[in-house]
Formats: C-alpha cells, sequence, structure tokens
C-alpha cells in the first residue's frame, strides 16, 4: 500500500503523471513538453538511475527505480484510477500513440497534447 499512497501523494501535488520506459526517452519528452500549461504542474516519472529532480515552468524529470515503476504500472492497471495518470512506453501496438509517433503519423508534440486533454 505504501506505493498506493505514493501515488495518491503525487496526483494531489501534479495535474498530469507521465511514466516513461527509461532514462532517454523521460529527456526526450521532458524536452518537448510544450510550456505555458495554464499553471498546470506536470510530472514526467522516468525509469533510471537516481538523481536529482530536473524542472523547467511547471514541469519535472524525475528518476525512479525499475521497482518502483514496475509498483506504479500494476497499481495503474490494476485500478485505472485517473485520466491524469498516462504510460508512455514503447510497445508494438498500432494503435498507440507511441506507435503513431514512430510512424510519423504525429509528430511527438502533438501525442503530448493529446494526453493533456
Amino acid at each position: 500500500m505504501e506505493s498506493l499512497k505514493r501515488l495518491e501523494m503525487l496526483l494531489a501535488e501534479y495535474e498530469e503523471l507521465f511514466f516513461v520506459g527509461d532514462e532517454a526517452a523521460g529527456e526526450d519528452y521532458f524536452s518537448r513538453i510544450p510550456l505555458g500549461q495554464e499553471g498546470k504542474r506536470i510530472l514526467l516519472l522516468a525509469r533510471g538511475a537516481e538523481r536529482e529532480t530536473v524542472s523547467r515552468q511547471g514541469i519535472e524529470l524525475r528518476m525512479i527505480s525499475a521497482e518502483e515503476y514496475c509498483k506504479m504500472e500494476k497499481l495503474y492497471y490494476l485500478y485505472e484510477c485517473s485520466d491524469r495518470i498516462h504510460f508512455l512506453e514503447k510497445k508494438s501496438w498500432y494503435g498507440s500513440l507511441e506507435h503513431y509517433v514512430s510512424e510519423d503519423i504525429l509528430t511527438a508534440e502533438e501525442a503530448l497534447m493529446v494526453l493533456q486533454r
């Protein structure tokens, strides 16, 4: 239940949570999220080596352990508790936003804007 309480605390602090499968993808998404989100606080949580949190204009990038990432993912799929939590993963699902970006149907910026609506 510790992970559930942590998730609840994060949802109380941030308007949007994005979980990203690896550190490089987290940094890529962090650099692409459009600024000026009307005071929204957005947190990207990427699986990777722990380091200092990086932030810019209401957007933060924080690294979490693979174990914590897996616990959060299980909670998400178990409860599907919020439309404010998003997992950005590279899977071979053809209808996924990641697939649309990889096939140049959408830009990464467009995909992030869709998730924030």
